[in-house]
């Protein structure tokens, strides 16, 4: 019998390293985040960002990465475009500033303090294993993130029934494909290059 998701929330500040902490990610694992400017949060461990460690570890192991950024600081810009060119193959940022929101089907404001990072990794037997987090309070130019929620599924085969946060995952997808397929800038290795429709 299928249990109910793990379900993890409270009102303290998370960073990007509690992401990595509650998350499990392999080598197939595809990973698909949604942030508004990707602001810098230093790493008490070794001189650098918490984003970049992040991204870093998942790329390590092996993991696939496409990042939706509506507008990333300076800064979070050389780190993606850095990435970008340092993982061609495994590492992908979209740009949607400059896309209207007739184009995408939502208002993009909706996106400034609400994000999300929806967790892909095959399973051996066949179909995907599916984990979420979401930030319902992460606003422009904050560091740490409020309300956060982690979910992911317990229980698995034929009598497993699909729980209320995968249906909220498939339309954090379907927004992600809105991005990708309207008239982003993608990054491409070594510059920023604007795609026309």
């Amino acid at each position: 019998m299928a249990r109910k998701s793990i379900r993890k929330s409270n009102k303290h500040a998370y960073s990007p390293k509690n992401i990595g902490e509650r998350v499990h990610v392999r080598q197939v694992t595809r990973i698909r985040m949604l942030e508004y400017d990707l602001p810098h949060c230093p790493s008490f461990l070794w001189f650098g960002n918490q984003w970049e460690g992040l991204f870093k570890g998942w790329l390590e192991q092996g993991a696939k990465i496409e990042v939706y950024a509506q507008k990333p600081t300076r800064e979070s810009l050389e780190m993606l475009k850095n990435l970008r060119d340092s993982h061609n193959r495994s590492f992908i940022a979209y740009l949607f500033s400059d896309v209207k929101d007739d184009q995408l089907g939502f208002k993009k404001d909706a996106l400034k303090s609400t994000h999300f990072t929806v967790f892909k990794t095959p399973k051996s037997f066949g179909g995907e294993e599916t984990q979420l987090w979401v930030e319902a309070e992460h606003n422009p130019g904050q560091k740490h993130m409020y309300r956060c929620n982690y979910f992911q599924p317990m229980g698995f085969g034929v009598g497993r029934k699909e729980e209320p946060w995968e249906t909220t995952c498939r339309k954090y997808e379907s927004i992600l494909n809105r991005i990708r397929d309207s008239k982003t800038r993608k990054l491409k290795k070594g510059a920023v290059t604007v795609v026309r429709g």
